[in-house]
């Protein structure tokens, strides 16, 4: 029987901890009680949604509003990706590709070649992957031009695709289907992955370490599964009464998957701070989420049934991002009634974004925004808006992200 293409999507069992951290998933308004097949955000502020009958909408300002845009198609939508802030891809039913130019004011329908439903996209560098029903499996080269049909050898529906290099790519979907390529799909192996489940999403924090989730809908339990081996052998964990349908990593330790369960038709979101070692969940009211978007520290964003959309602000500790030594510093540190002062180290010359956080993680001030010179650098900070508490100050370049903490007190 064929299965309903919005209906993507998984479960999962571990030893799981209610989410006790303080970034919290909220619902927020979507303003559509459509089905939201997918969520991308290219940045922590500006995203897409897509969905049931042609739904494209897409919002500016972290979620707070969402403006309808014109498909010019009536079919259901299952996935969209962002390839920078003007250009992005959707798939759905029969075969449909839409590419704009534009952030999403207009939509152009291109040519796949294909009939079969897609279901999801991957943008690996210049080359872009579609995967789909029938074993579908499509490529192109020339950012969406044309499409080519490269041999799966299966006629399975197929969900999940990642690509964790220019020629190294996994391809998952039903009955535990897992595909691999190492010539940028010209052909593709099959793997073992020990589960009879659907597979819905995969991706790799690097070479040899991957994820995968999905889950059993007759039995309402889900599925992740974990490599640390390039897809030679996978470990499984499981959860009763959910089924997920999405899985997002920040670093090989920071990780997200959203789902929620069939029969109660609840959403749950589950974080990992130690790489898939361990998941903390939560549970809210609202309906199965399928999509999934963490652009970055800041923001996080998830999709689902009945127009149910999640949001958290902070979704990480500020620091578990760090990734650059800038030598950051601020003094006096705790900061009273006076100024203070930031100092840090910049190796060549470079845009910088330097913000305060709230301790849940909620950005409360924008310090510079700019290109800077190399050497070392010393700005003011002016806390006269700031109420006594923690704060965080993370600055960011093209090298990376540090963040460090910071007390306010009169």
């Amino acid at each position: 029987m064929k299965k309903n293409l919005l209906t993507l999507l998984i479960l999962l069992s571990i030893s799981f901890n209610d989410l006790v951290y303080s970034q919290a998933w909220n619902p927020i308004s979507s303003g559509t009680a459509a089905v939201i097949s997918s969520v991308d955000f290219v940045n922590d502020q500006v995203g897409l949604i897509v969905g049931a009958s042609g739904l494209i909408k897409k919002t500016t300002d972290g979620g707070s509003v969402w403006i309808p845009q014109t498909s010019g198609i009536g079919s259901d939508l299952s996935e969209v990706r962002f390839v920078d802030i003007n250009n992005a891809y959707v798939v759905g039913r029969n075969g449909v590709i839409l590419k704009t130019t534009n952030g999403g004011t207009n939509w152009s329908l291109l040519s796949s070649g294909v009939s079969s439903d897609l279901t999801r996209i991957c943008v690996n560098g210049s080359d872009i992957y579609v995967t789909g029903y029938d074993g579908v499996i499509l490529k192109s080269t020339n950012a969406g031009s044309t499409w080519t049909a490269l041999p799966s050898g299966t006629t399975t529906y197929l969900y999940g695709v990642h690509f964790t290099d220019a020629n190294t790519g996994y391809v998952v979907g039903y009955l535990g289907t897992i595909l691999k390529t190492t010539n940028a799909g010209a052909t593709w192996t099959p793997l073992s992955s020990g589960s009879s489940m659907q597979l819905l999403c995969v991706k790799f924090t690097d070479a040899n370490t991957g994820f995968i989730v999905g889950g059993d809908i007759p039995s309402n339990t889900a599925t992740i599964l974990k490599t640390t081996d390039a897809g030679a052998n996978w470990t499984s964990q499981t959860m009763s009464n959910n089924y997920f349908g999405n899985v997002r990593f920040l670093n090989s330790n920071i990780g997200f998957i959203a789902g929620g369960s069939i029969t109660g038709n609840t959403s749950t979101i589950l974080k990992t701070s130690d790489g898939g070692l361990n998941w903390a969940t939560q549970t809210t009211s609202v309906a199965r989420q399928f999509g999934l978007s963490i652009p970055n520290g800041s923001a996080g964003y998830s999709s689902g049934l009945n127009g149910a959309m999640l949001k958290t602000s902070g979704i990480v500790g500020l620091e578990e991002l760090d990734s650059y030594n800038y030598d950051l510093k601020v003094f006096p540190n705790p900061i009273g009634a006076e100024n203070a002062y930031i100092q840090f180290i910049l190796s060549k010359e470079t845009k910088i974004s330097l913000k305060v956080f709230d301790i849940s993680g909620k950005e409360c001030m924008i310090i510079a925004d700019q290109n800077m010179p190399s050497g070392k650098q010393e700005l003011k900070l002016n806390t006269t808006d700031l109420s006594n508490g923690i704060y965080f100050i993370r600055i960011q370049s093209e090298d990376g992200l540090q963040t460090i903490k910071i007390i306010k007190e009169k």
